[in-house]
């Protein structure tokens, strides 16, 4: 196994701060650590301290308030989602019964996503929406509930509350951005990329089950990182779109 691609050099200072947080935890419950490896580990763990006494926590209350409004949106649009496919688990007509079991056992699987965390609901969200709109069975199911329209207005909210969270996410960076963190942010990511071609290079020469292992939950964070930075760059793409849509109606 391998570490997948992290463009840590598109990652702004907070996100850099954020993605190395998580991917240094994920280290620490490792007993008998490889002693290059972990040497590397501890120097990018003083960094990462230095960055953290150097940045600032400012509020966004209306940011935030703002935020929470859109998850509840979110979440209610789910529950509605879930309610009205779930009714039709008892329905005495084979093809709709069917349809609607089917569906459920998706949503079951997925988890209880409302009472998840953010990172692992917006993986749960996403993995369900490419079900629903790429494999067949899970589309007819759906145009057979006739509840296409209402899984729509889930990732619609879901929309809406990504791009909520990447303004105050944005702010938050914009602000805590001062010069010793950049500075810092940079030593990082030079840190982190040698931490993830050393752990490449000790899971192909040294095969142990607790590298797979640590690469897998590594990948997790980057596939949610990279997940992220894409979205901020669509919204970022569509941002300066929609000038030349006004000037063209005018």
């Amino acid at each position: 196994m391998k570490t997948n691609s992290v463009y840590l050099t598109k990652m702004q200072v907070g996100e850099v701060f954020n993605f190395i947080k998580l991917m240094l935890a994920l280290f620490s419950p490792i007993p008998n650590l490889n002693a290059r490896l972990k040497e590397l580990v501890t120097g990018l763990s003083k960094t990462m301290a230095d960055m953290e006494g150097v940045m600032s926590s400012p509020t966004y209350i209306i940011e935030t308030k703002n935020k929470k409004a859109k998850d509840t949106k979110r979440d209610s649009e789910y529950l509605c989602f879930l309610t009205f496919t779930e009714a039709f688990t008892h329905s005495s007509n084979p093809a709709i019964n069917e349809a609607a079991n089917l569906i459920h056992k998706a949503l079951k699987d997925a988890g209880n996503v409302q009472s998840m965390k953010l990172d692992k609901e917006t993986s749960a969200l996403y993995g369900l929406n490419n079900l629903f709109t790429t494999n067949e069975r899970y589309i007819a199911a759906l145009q057979t509930l006739n509840a296409k329209l209402m899984w729509d207005a889930v990732m619609a909210a879901q929309a809406e509350f990504e791009k909520e969270y990447s303004l105050v996410s944005d702010m938050k960076v914009k602000e805590s951005e001062q010069v010793a963190a950049y500075e810092l942010a940079k030593v990082a990511r030079k840190q982190s990329a040698g931490i993830l071609e050393m752990l490449d290079a000790l899971s192909l020469v040294d095969p142990k089950p607790e590298y797979d292992e640590l690469i897998t939950k590594i990948n997790h964070e980057i596939d949610l990182v990279m997940q992220q930075l894409r979205t901020r760059q669509t919204l970022a793409a569509k941002a300066k779109k929609e000038p030349k849509k006004l000037d063209s109606n005018e």
